[in-house]
């Protein structure tokens, strides 16, 4: 806009200068705004090229200037070799906006020369709009370019003859040729592709090498090496978790399999020729290696996957490709006075017998997943200036599940064997999956569970949890929802552990982490349970190292799902025969109790000592169960909870030492929790109905009818009586509303409206 007014020197209005702000002497002759306007658009191409530049940095693209045509143009890779083209950028034609892609890594970019903070509502909602429009097209140029180059590799392949001995980067290298190779003229090749291939900018020339690049799906480029190691790939073809492989890899699992992974096809071969039997994968890249080595991982979880690192450059990216992938990484010691850096240069240099013997001592990478983020980094941020805003948004404890009981943190269950831990823990389930109170708890919602076990199949769990529905009587529908909100992880027959040994330390093991959290993080669970937990550490001869692999691997499940992460533990003998409640009361060292943010304790008690507790004896097919919480970092200090147990029933009583007050107020919520979960369930009690079920609810006849002249007093319940006919009933007027419209994470709310 023009100003109001242009201040002379003095702060008055200057010699030939109107009142309205034009100076006639200066300005005379010139469109003013329309320089403001050519001023604007300077600002917005420097705020476009600022932008473009930024956005380079973030995804390692070396920016250059190209023209604002719409087009995509080629840049550079920032670490590769000069000229190495492996990445675009368009620039918008109205200049507003540009997209740049790193091929090599498969990251992409929209930019915009004006933040979005800097835009009203209605931009906003146009800029919003065509973020959408822009990653479609892109999408769709980026597909189809995949598409045309496949095709051309294919072309390629068609064309080549067998590799031979005689191939001059072969010879180079000192290694044999193999099917998946294929040569072809340097010529002949420019007339395939329809443009002479460089690198670095020299042409390829000569007898050039084709290797086929793709994954198990099919073939996406081709790598094209000339007798002097000049390389480069296919023009856009897809290279992100792509490779080439030295010969067909095999199906299954990968059990007993070797892969060997390396940046180069030549340091490929030269592993795989070392180690009879393996497999040699060639990532074309340091930077693609994660990708590949996860690749492997997910297609063969059993196999033995190692990293075979470059010297130097390279070696850091090879350490966190194994570490996301649980792998062997192994880095090449080269004999003193030769000057090498992978493992073809070892095989030249000392042998086959060396680079074997290498490969072999490999170990797994020190660490857990990969999480994008280096150490160094890591503390960087933490020594960020505190803030007064990130203090008011921090929160004194995770997310609530089941206030007093269960919070998105590491919890372990102790107890001896023969107490019913695990069928305990399928009930909690089962209640937890209904949002019903549990031991006098209420859940904030209807909870999820997923039990791992490696100890009973799913065939006796899901028939465990078959037979306390029953006991509980539910509906069909209330079943229904059980079984959708329960998840049953049979590893009973697996090699299956969430930590291992490396280097005679335990550390958590990342592929198998990797595994079961890409299983689990769709379906959001609230609870996730290991039974037993020592079927799923590394043995108790490192006891205390041991659990502190295992309290590790819990909260990288933790960070990464939100959740409570249960071990169900065995007591030691000693503290079995003692009935011990306090939190060292597993069997073992103290790593596991000391890194749990939960502790629960069940022991079993004796008919007197129920008597004593409790004030009720246990009938003959009874038994009685003290549950303690003698850790519970985010409550304040619980009360142990007393549980009759009837075979698949189970049932909290009151201790003898409640005040009276106490007593009734235990009753009134005993019969209101009964009455609320039988009337969801369209059921409905009068008052000679209730009385009839005092055995299942452990009352007498008059503390049940105490219980309702309270909650009728209170307003908690009303009865309604319908004369001469059946049909009287009571109804709790403080039946939670369960339409899926209140804060439930995974919006599996219980309906029982239909």
């Amino acid at each position: 806009m023009m100003p109001e007014k242009i201040a002379g020197p003095s702060g008055e209005w200057g010699a030939g200068q109107k009142q309205d702000g034009t100076n006639t002497s200066i300005l005379k002759g010139i469109d003013f705004n329309k320089a403001l306007l050519q001023n604007e658009k300077l600002d917005v191409e420097m705020d476009l090229e600022g932008a473009a530049v930024a956005a380079c940095e973030e995804i390692g693209l070396q920016f250059r200037h190209v023209p604002q045509d719409g087009e995509f143009h080629r840049l550079d890779v920032a670490g590769k070799a000069a000229r190495n083209g492996d990445g675009t950028l368009k620039l918008f034609l109205d200049g507003e906006g540009g997209l740049i892609e790193n091929h090599v890594t498969g990251e992409k970019r929209l930019f915009w020369a004006r933040p979005d903070s800097t835009l009203s509502p209605v931009e906003l909602a146009a800029r919003k709009a065509r973020n959408v429009e822009e990653a479609a097209k892109a999408a769709e140029h980026r597909e189809a370019r995949y598409r045309d180059a496949a095709a051309k590799a294919v072309e390629v392949i068609s064309s080549s003859l067998p590799a031979s001995t005689r191939n001059p980067y072969l010879t180079r290298k000192g290694i044999a040729p193999n099917p998946a190779m294929g040569e072809i003229d340097a010529g002949d090749l420019a007339k395939v592709l329809g443009y002479q291939p460089k690198s670095k900018g020299w042409k390829l020339v000569g007898t050039i090498l084709v290797l086929p690049v793709g994954n198990k799906e099919g073939i996406s480029s081709i790598e094209m090496i000339d007798g002097e190691g000049r390389k480069t790939a296919l023009t856009g073809g897809k290279r992100s978790g792509m490779f080439w492989h030295d010969r067909e890899l095999p199906d299954g699992d990968g059990k007993g399999v070797v892969i060997l992974i390396a940046e180069g096809a030549a340091t490929a071969i030269s592993g795989a020729a070392a180690i009879p039997g393996s497999y040699g994968v060639a990532a074309f890249g340091k930077g693609n290696l994660k990708a590949v080595a996860l690749d492997m991982r997910k297609h063969y979880p059993a196999a033995d996957i190692v990293i075979l690192s470059d010297l130097g450059d390279g070696q850091k990216d090879a350490e966190q490709a194994a570490a996301a992938a649980g792998c062997r990484v192994a880095t090449p010691t080269m004999p003193d006075g030769i000057d090498g850096k992978d493992w073809n240069d070892l095989h030249q240099a000392a042998g086959l017998e060396e680079v074997r013997r290498q490969i072999t001592l490999a170990q797994s990478v020190a660490g857990i997943r990969e999480t994008g983020e280096t150490i160094d980094s890591i503390i960087g941020r933490a020594m960020a200036q505190l803030t007064r805003e990130e203090m008011l948004s921090a929160k004194l404890t995770p997310r609530v599940i089941v206030p007093g009981l269960l919070y998105a943190d590491v919890r372990t269950r102790i107890s001896a064997g023969g107490t019913g831990k695990t069928t305990a823990a399928l009930y909690e389930a089962a209640i937890l999956a209904l949002g019903r109170d549990i031991w006098g708890k209420r859940p904030e919602y209807p909870c999820r569970t997923a039990i791992v076990t490696r100890e009973d199949g799913r065939g006796i769990l899901l028939a465990r949890l078959r037979e306390i529905m029953r006991a509980m009587r539910l509906s069909p529908r209330e079943e229904d929802h059980v079984l959708a909100a329960i998840r049953i992880v049979d590893l009973s027959g697996a090699a299956f552990r969430l930590s291992e040994v490396v280097g005679d330390v335990v550390y958590p093991h990342g592929a198998n982490l990797e595994t079961l959290i890409s299983h689990l993080r769709d379906w959001r669970p609230d609870w996730v349970i290991f039974d037993p937990l020592v079927s799923f550490g590394v043995g108790e001869s490192r006891v205390n190292d041991a659990e502190q692999g295992l309290i590790e691997a819990f909260r990288i499940i933790r960070n990464e799902l939100d959740c409570c992460v249960e071990g169900i533990h065995h007591t030691g003998k000693a503290n079995a025969r003692d009935k011990s409640l306090d939190q060292y009361s597993g069997r073992g060292g103290s790593a596991l109790s000391d890194g749990c943010r939960m502790v629960a304790v069940m022991q079993p008690l004796e008919a007197h000592e129920w008597v004593k507790m409790t004030g009720t004896p246990l009938g003959d097919d009874e038994t009685g169960i003290v549950l303690a919480l003698p850790k519970l970092s985010y409550a304040k200090p619980q009360e142990p909870v007393y549980i009759r147990r009837n075979g698949y029933h189970f049932a909290a009583v009151e201790p003898v030492d409640r005040t009276p007050e106490q007593q009734h107020r235990q009753a009134d919520e005993t019969i209101l929790m009964f009455l609320r979960d039988e009337y969801a369930a369209g059921r409905q009690y009068s008052q000679k109905d209730i009385e009839s079920m005092k055995d299942d609810l452990r009352m007498t006849r008059g503390g049940i009818r105490g219980a309702l002249v309270r909650l009728k007093a209170g307003g908690r319940i009303v009865y309604h009586e319908i004369l001469g006919k059946s049909g009287s009933h009571y109804q709790p007027l403080t039946l939670a509303d369960d339409d899926g419209e209140t804060h439930k994470k995974n919006e599996v709310a219980v309906d029982e409206s239909e």
